[in-house]
């Protein structure tokens, strides 16, 4: 067998670690958080893979390649071609959907250009092509028992010729008829007139030449003069590429023929031709002109410019009448009021829908609201005027699409019944059925029977991922995390690659446990195809069903960075110094003391939101008891999201005085006054600046520049200020890397390389900055010690201490005080935050927490279960949205949402302790606790 050899990897805390992976295996690595994993799968395994892929390539093209810098590592042998799928979403552009990311919205425009039929939008019949011989055959299948005319439709302003001289051209060519419709005479059919009747022909009116008078049976003769109509009709209309005749019958039917795909009855044409740019709503051919593609615009927003309505004019309800520069327009205002009977000391809110429309709109005495912003449109070109704009306005879906990206035409095109607007807001689920179900023709297979393929094979593993409820206009920027990267999977696996070494980093973040079954079954497929997959988790199924495990340890920090075991799973099951699988080989308790039970009847203490009916939510009613650990449990896309984080606590947030934005709506909202605040946390990345440190979030920092200016012997003579010691502005920090301890070297081909500061060696502050001592230690070696270490140097100091004992609670002692927050994980951002939090908190909090099992190990997974629990026996309330089944079994009060994803959830299942669920539901999460008993090995 072949492996994977790395020799001697020390990049961040790995102490020269070597390790053999076997090629073609899956193989998970694991370990507390801190460890390495992420140093040796991403920043050592990735790095180094892709830094061999792209020498290989020319200098030309590596120009357009993202490098990365050579990893600390002696070498790796026999490494393949690698592709990293990180947790984080880092889209941040409205453009990109599911569809664009999946490479389904290019799929979807080659079968519209291919087999799309054009409806005429007024007849709703397809467009038609006819040649003069198909023309005449269609003509005698139709009107086979009558006789009519066969006539040329020409426009005046095409022919290039005045009326004069068309007439005179005409009469010249020999034709002596001509007509138009007149509604007022026959309906349908033209009116023929003599051409010598009149001095010139009318302007402004559909002229119809008389070629011939017929009889529909004599196919020979209907075909000459259709031919020759063609002719005259190209030599007529300057604007022509191909022939057109007009057929009349004396029973007034009609019939509109040409080369060129046209209605049959009014002789519409498409306006533009049928190819791929024009399903694209990226491209300006595609995308709706009002909107350019984005499928909303911004609007100015009432509730913006009025943003409390209880006021009165006079009191200044319209903010942006307040502003100095507007002065002149609130004088005009007032004056408008008086002359229209308009009270300005009424509450906007109380003022009749009448007189708050005239302010809106204004009139010829007052510009109005809106004639005021139009007014300050034209000034766009100015920065502070683009600002003020910007805060009055809100997005809103376009009004010419409505909100489907794509100009009006596209809805004229369609394959078995759907235009492509409607199969991108179809869910993934209903759309696999569609093409599933359908049935080509011969000649339709040679044309797209790949594309249809490929679209059902990138549908069918979007399904089996359990991503069925997501539709395919669903923005990127929208997608969790777990969503974003099961996403990214499917579209590896429909590249078909092979040869290729695939890192992932935690792919179950946000998965229910059926879930991480199908995901599990995915990547063993991946492997199949002959790739090597490189997995970093802590999910017990998924550290099952690996074939090779690295665990890295023992510790998190300067006490990680080595392999403590490495093998096939029998023999990891064997290794008794291994701490995960000494938990994953215990049985379960059924029980912990700290569960505190939730008796229905006789509580008094709940949060009761109802009426939710955002996205697929069913008029929910959630009841959250308080002074409890409660965690929200479903499938992925049941709703937990919609209904905790964008439905619950914006009501909450709002109604406790926080300004945050409206969330969706609901109907009622009880209990908040039980509460003081309300506290959010999930796994958003919290860096403010490249300079940001866990000590500056904590906001300790100044407090230690302090102590630094105060016991350093030297300070008086060199006159030391705080701000010295500050990264953010001149003084102590090294000018030449602005305190980031790094410099960026722009490569002529290649992407910029930081490289440690030649002045600062790395150390970030200039050299008498450092030389400034406090208890044997710099500033740079406080920043450099980790909260464990800073923990006993600052324990004389309670509220540094304090602050540092928070961060050793949630699991992050092997964090350096002055590590950069940008290479902290989704998981170790949400735990800082928590931290600050505990730190500023007040009685009665209601904390809402999103995954906040994210990147934890099971030993840190306990260490947060006491913190949290701690919170709730000082008397705050918890509420977590989780899928670790022993958190979930830990809590005190379960909320279970489904049962299904998408259309089949939005519905709360059960409401109970995790004995009650286990009891009395048959769910998914109810058979994944009753599972959890067991040890998981």
């Amino acid at each position: 067998m072949k492996y994977i050899e790395i020799v001697g990897a020390k990049q961040n805390n790995l102490k020269s670690v070597n390790l053999k992976i076997p090629i073609g295996s899956f193989t998970v690595f694991c370990g507390p958080s801190g460890s390495g994993k992420s140093s040796l799968a991403f920043e050592t395994l990735f790095a180094e893979g892709q830094r061999h892929y792209t020498q290989t390539l020319s200098n030309y093209a590596r120009q357009y390649i993202q490098e990365l810098p050579k990893p600390l590592v002696q070498c790796i042998n026999n490494i393949p071609p690698a592709l990293a799928l990180e947790q984080k979403n880092s889209v941040r552009s409205s453009r990109p959907t599911v569809a664009t990311l999946t490479d389904m919205a290019g799929f979807l425009r080659l079968l519209f250009t291919h087999l799309g039929s054009v409806l005429c939008p007024e007849h709703k019949e397809p467009l038609g092509s006819y040649s003069p011989d198909r023309a005449a055959k269609k003509a005698q299948n139709m009107f086979s028992d009558r006789k009519g005319i066969i006539s040329v439709p020409i426009h005046l302003d095409r022919t290039g010729l005045s009326s004069r001289n068309l007439k005179k051209k005409l009469l010249q060519e020999g034709w002596r008829h001509i007509g138009w419709k007149d509604k007022r005479k026959k309906k349908g059919f033209p009116v023929i007139y003599k051409l010598d009747a009149f001095l010139k022909i009318p302007v402004g009116k559909e002229i119809y030449i008389v070629l011939d008078r017929l009889d529909f049976k004599d196919l020979e003769r209907l075909t000459d003069s259709l031919k020759l109509a063609y002719k005259v009709f190209l030599r007529y209309d300057k604007t022509a590429k191909a022939g057109k005749a007009a057929i009349f019958t004396l029973d007034h039917k009609n019939l509109i023929l040409s080369e060129t795909p046209s209605c049959l009855s009014c002789a519409y044409e498409f306006p533009y031709p049928l190819q791929t740019s024009l399903f694209n709503f990226n491209s300006s051919l595609g995308a709706c002109p009002a909107c350019r593609g984005f499928g909303n615009d911004l609007a100015l927003d009432e509730k913006k410019v009025a943003p409390q309505p209880e006021k009165s004019l006079a009191e200044g309800v319209l903010v942006p009448f307040t502003m100095p520069s507007a002065t002149a327009e609130l004088r005009s205002l007032k004056q408008f009021c008086r002359h229209q009977n308009i009270d300005i000391h009424c509450p906007w809110k109380n003022l009749p829908l009448r007189d708050r429309r005239k302010i809106w709109k204004g009139s010829s005495q007052f510009i109005g609201v809106e004639g005021f912003f139009n007014y300050l449109e034209t000034k766009k070109y100015k920065m502070h005027v683009r600002v003020f704009l910007a805060r009055y306005k809100s997005s809103v879906t376009c009004p010419v699409c409505q909100g489907k990206r794509f100009r009006k035409e596209i809805s004229h095109i369609v394959f078995r019944g759907k235009t492509l607007p409607d199969m991108l807001s179809m869910d993934i689920g209903t759309l696999k059925e569609f093409f599933q179900n359908l049935s080509l023709s011969k000649e339709e297979k040679k044309k797209a029977g790949e594309i249809v393929q490929k679209l059902t094979f990138i549908l069918e593993g979007l399904c089996e991922m359990g991503l069925d409820y997501l539709h395919l206009d669903r923005l990127v920027k929208t997608l969790s995390s777990g969503e974003f990267q099961r996403v990214n999977l499917i579209h590896q696996l429909g590249l078909g690659l092979s040869q290729v070494l695939y890192v992932l980093d935690e792919p179950t973040v946000g998965l229910h446990s059926k879930d991480s079954l199908r995901l599990i079954h995915l990547l063993k497929k991946l492997k199949r195809e002959g790739n090597t997959v490189v997995v970093v988790e802590h999910d017990p199924d998924m550290i099952k069903e690996a074939e090779f495990i690295v665990e890295l340890g023992p510790g998190s920090g300067l006490k990680g960075g080595e392999i403590v075991f490495s093998g096939e799973k029998e023999k990891f099951l064997e290794c008794s110094s291994s701490l995960t699988r000494s938990y994953l080989m215990k049985k379960r308790k059924q029980k912990t003391s700290g569960n505190l039970s939730v008796d229905l009847k006789n509580y008094k203490y709940f949060l009761e939101i109802s009426g939710c009916r955002a996205h697929n939510l069913k008029n929910v009613c959630l009841r959250v008891p308080l002074h409890r650990l409660v965690t929200v449990t479903g499938v992925s896309g049941s709703g937990k999201s919609t209904l905790v984080s964008r439905t619950l606590y914006p009501a909450l947030a709002r109604v406790l005085g926080y300004k945050v934005p409206e969330g969706h709506s609901y109907k009622n909202l009880k209990g908040e006054q039980h509460l003081q605040q309300v506290v959010w946390i999930d796994a958003s990345p919290v860096e403010k600046t490249r300079r940001s440190l866990p000590v500056t979030y904590l906001k300790i920092y100044d407090q230690i520049r302090n102590l630094m200016v105060l016991h350093c012997d030297k300070q008086k003579k060199l006159n030391i200020k705080p701000g010295f010691f500050s990264l953010n502005v001149e003084g102590g920090r090294c000018p030449f890397c602005q305190g980031l301890g790094y410099r960026e070297i722009e490569m002529v081909f290649m992407d910029p390389v930081r490289v440690p500061c030649e002045e600062c060696k790395g150390k970030r502050f200039r050299p008498e900055i450092l030389n400034l001592k406090w208890k044997n230690k710099n500033i740079h070696q406080i920043l450099n010690m980790t909260v464990a270490q800073a923990s006993d140097f600052f324990v004389s100091w309670p509220s540094i201490w304090k602050a540092l004992s928070l961060l050793k609670k949630v699991g992050l002692d092997y964090l350096l005080l002055g590590q950069s927050l940008s290479t902290l994980s989704g998981g170790e951002s949400q735990r800082l935050k928590l931290a600050r939090e505990l730190l500023n908190s007040k009685k009665n909090t209601f904390y809402i927490l999103d995954e906040p099992t994210l990147g934890l190990h099971f030993q840190e997974m306990e260490l947060l279960l006491a913190l949290l629990r701690d919170l709730v026996n000082r008397g705050d309330s918890v509420l977590l949205i989780e899928h670790n089944l022993e958190l979930i079994r830990q809590s005190d009060y379960l909320i279970d949402m489904g049962p299904g994803a998408g259309p089949k959830g939005g519905r709360i299942l059960v409401q109970g302790t995790p004995e009650e669920l286990m009891r009395s539901s048959s769910g998914f999460t109810a058979e994944g606790l009753r599972k959890n008993k067991e040890p998981s090995l």
